[in-house]
Parts: C-alpha cells; sequence; structure tokens
C-alpha cells in the first residue's frame, strides 16, 4: 500500500510539536473523517504531547528553526494569535486534501472507429465520409505540468506510435475557431506532430476515463513528419 506523508502542527498549552503522520493514499482519498480521527486520537493521546511508538504517529520533532531575530517558532506560535494557529491547522489540511487527490498514473481508452487522410499535393485529403472499424486503444500518462504521454497500440498490441506532448493554447484557441470545435484541446510535441482531443483533455481522462465515453469524445493523431492523420472514436 502507498502511504502519504505530511506534516501537521499542533499547538497545546505546553508544548508546539510538528508530527509526523503517514495516512494511506486510500484514506486521504476516499474518506477525510479518516483523517480527522487520526488528529483528534493524536491530540488526546495526553495534553503534553507525550507520543509513543505505539500510537499512529510514527515520529515527532520539536521545531527548531529560528527566524533572524533569534526567536524560536515554538516561542512565535505559543504567543501567537489563537486564530492563527487554528489557521494553520485549516491550511494543513487543505494541503493534505490536494496531495490525496492526484492523477491516476495512465489510464487506458478504447476506439471503436477511426478515420484517416493524407497529405498530398501540397494539401490535406478530406475526411472520408466513412468509418473504419477498429480495436486500437491508447495509453495515456501524465509526465509533468500539461505534458503527456500518448501511445497508440493495434488491437493485437503492435505499436503505432508514441507522442510525448504538451498543451499548445495558441494552436488550440486557432483551431477551436478554424475547426468550429468550441472544446477542442491541442497538444504539440518536439518534432511539431499533434494530438488533438473534442469534449475530452488528456488532464480530464486522467482524473476521470469514463469522460470518454462522452458521445462527442475523439482523439485526432496528426504526424506531420509522416504526412497522415488520423482521428478515433
Amino acid at each position: 500500500m502507498k502511504w502519504t506523508v505530511f506534516f501537521l502542527f499542533v499547538e497545546t498549552k505546553k508544548n508546539c510539536t510538528f508530527a509526523l503522520i503517514k495516512i494511506s493514499k486510500n484514506e486521504t482519498t476516499a474518506n477525510i473523517h479518516t483523517l480527522n480521527k487520526k488528529i483528534e486520537k493524536m491530540i488526546k493521546l495526553n495534553k503534553n504531547l507525550e507520543l509513543n511508538p505505539t500510537s499512529e504517529v510514527n515520529e515527532t520533532m520539536e521545531t527548531r528553526d529560528h527566524n533572524k531575530n533569534g526567536v524560536s517558532l515554538k516561542d512565535q506560535m505559543s504567543k501567537g494569535n489563537p486564530f492563527m494557529k487554528k489557521t494553520f491547522l485549516i491550511l494543513v489540511l487543505f494541503c493534505t486534501l490536494g496531495i490525496g487527490s492526484t492523477f491516476a498514473q495512465s489510464v487506458r481508452i478504447n476506439f471503436i472507429r477511426y478515420k484517416m487522410v493524407e497529405y498530398y499535393n501540397g494539401k490535406w485529403e478530406s475526411w472520408p465520409v466513412k468509418w473504419s472499424s477498429s480495436s486500437a486503444y491508447a495509453l495515456i500518462s501524465s509526465v509533468y505540468d500539461d505534458t503527456y504521454k500518448v501511445a497508440i497500440y493495434a488491437y493485437d498490441g503492435e505499436h503505432i506510435t508514441t507522442s510525448i506532448c504538451t498543451f499548445d493554447p495558441k494552436t488550440t484557441k486557432e483551431k477551436r475557431k478554424s475547426q468550429n470545435l468550441p472544446y477542442l484541446n491541442c497538444y504539440t510535441d518536439r518534432d511539431g506532430d499533434q494530438i488533438w482531443t473534442n469534449s475530452v483533455s488528456l488532464e480530464s481522462l486522467l482524473e476521470n476515463v469514463k469522460d470518454w465515453e462522452d458521445e462527442d469524445s475523439a482523439l485526432y493523431l496528426w504526424v506531420f513528419s509522416s504526412d497522415f492523420g488520423m482521428v478515433f472514436e
């Protein structure tokens, strides 16, 4: 089981302590009440916050950071406004929620049909009227920030292409207008090839792959370096 680790500041009448708490990823994402119970149990251990190895708090350490005037963080917080102390605790809780709501590492979307166009004589041919059936699929994963990896495979697992692409706001704005697709999102890789998604984004699919079930969802693959384009649904 993977664990999410975070620091929680707890202030009592006699102590100011940072507690290192381990809470499983499932707990943070599925039930925030689990977090509240752990915090309450930790505070109620005793008034002096004398943590022991058998508790759910694995480790504590007193703050030793000092500001430029030589006043310890412990002294500052113990003499500070109680409202500020409570605010600090609330901020920690929100940070913890943010840690728990991370993307899935990768998702798979399955295609049922596709169209293909090619570039020749200096222009792109028109999309064919009829769709061709497909059992291909794509694996999508997050690389960092707005950069994603999209790998497309044939029904038998044969690799077709992989693109490591970054969201392109300029192209997105242009193509939404020229293609009359207001919910189009465009991504460009280092070779200039592009991935487009309609009605969904790569980010939204990582958050909830069921978004692909929307009837308008589509993935466009533009391999300009090889003069072909495809659209999958």
